[in-house]
């Protein structure tokens, strides 16, 4: 990927933060909801890395830890700025994921310590305003604006080391393995132990 949207978004509208926002962890039937603002401060960055960013589903774990190591080094030298924010699952059951999400969203934002001017928000189906600045939500937005799939790479990580630790708690239920998602062996277990305070009770878990 490069930096072809948030240049466009620069040159139209004249401005010099540009930010992106993604979640993960919608699908779930257990963990969190997980949100990632990242913003580059700088396009001044190595293009062989930079070239490596696609959206999380499409990248392979090992690279996105690198990445995500990347990332946090960037980010202590100042050349890029990111934050996530997580919402629980008893907070999901209570709204419903939609509302949660824009939650951890907002919050993700709000983190940020330099704020940005304008934002690009992976699709997302909100009434109202959303944000406290300048937006747009964009339909997979994770897959074209550059910033929006490093918060994505960004929030898997983050959403995933959550998941494993975790497992250790719940080692029965295989969150190492599928991180919550709905697959047959997650289902097998609730069936087998039932569910645990991690587990979304308003979503379908038979």
């Amino acid at each position: 990927m490069n930096f072809q949207y948030e240049k466009k978004v620069a040159k139209k509208f004249g401005y010099q933060y540009i930010a992106g926002i993604d979640e993960v962890g919608r699908g779930p039937l257990a963990g969190p909801v997980v949100a990632c603002a990242f913003m580059f401060l700088s396009h001044r960055v190595p293009r062989s890395v930079v070239r490596q960013v696609r959206d999380s589903k499409v990248v392979s774990h090992k690279k996105r830890c690198e990445l995500f190591r990347i990332f946090c080094e960037w980010k202590n030298e100042g050349i890029v700025d990111f934050e996530t924010a997580s919402v629980r699952p008893a907070t999901i059951d209570a709204l419903n994921i939609q509302k949660a999400t824009i939650i951890a969203m907002r919050r993700a934002f709000s983190k940020l310590k330099t704020r940005p001017q304008y934002v690009i928000v992976d699709k997302i189906s909100h009434q109202g305003t959303l944000l406290s600045c300048d937006y747009e939500v964009r339909v997979k937005a994770d897959r074209d604006v550059l910033s929006c799939a490093a918060a994505s790479i960004v929030g898997k990580v983050r959403r995933d080391s959550g998941m494993v630790r975790y497992h250790t708690r719940y080692p029965e239920y295989g969150f190492a393995r599928h991180k919550g998602y709905p697959t047959a062996a997650h289902y097998a277990a609730l069936r087998r132990y039932g569910t645990t305070d991690i587990h979304r009770k308003s979503f379908r878990l038979v």
